[in-house]
């Protein structure tokens, strides 16, 4: 498969997602506490894997918070790196971005979030396709990460 920018995309993979109101890129380096129970869930069950990877994806529409949210299609793998468990019970997370995956499927929401996607190799590409199938570039993408 070739993606919209030239790109090829390698055979899908089930993987959990991460939806937030920000871009990851590849190598980019991002912190996050998690203290929604089915995110908590999420990271208990990936514990053992090695190494921990999840889909960030950015929501288009909507808020981070209980769902309900309108996702975009491609989003940024990351790798988990270190784990710090507080005293309140949620978690912080460092983690990095390692590859861009476009989801070609959402799972069920049992009980977080998930999809089937296939990662894309090749160079990162100027534009990308919205949930609605509208070309947005990556700059307005960067720009949009930067003011949340």
């Amino acid at each position: 498969m070739v993606d919209l920018d030239g790109s090829d995309a390698a055979a899908t993979e089930e993987i959990a997602a991460f939806p937030l109101g920000t871009v990851l890129l590849p190598a980019q380096k991002l912190e996050i506490r998690v203290f929604e129970p089915r995110y908590r869930v999420r990271w208990f069950d990936l514990r053992d894997q090695d190494p921990t990877e999840l889909l960030v994806i950015m929501i288009e529409r909507g808020s981070e918070g209980g769902g309900g949210d309108v996702r975009s299609t491609i989003g940024c793998i990351a790798r988990g790196e270190q784990r710090n468990y507080l005293a309140d019970g949620t978690t912080m997370i460092a983690m990095t971005g390692t590859d861009r995956a476009r989801v070609s499927k959402w799972l069920a929401e049992a009980p977080y979030p998930a999809a089937e996607v296939a990662r894309l190799r090749g160079p990162l590409g100027a534009m990308t396709r919205g949930s609605t199938g509208s070309p947005i570039e990556l700059s307005t993408l960067l720009h949009l990460g930067e003011s949340i």
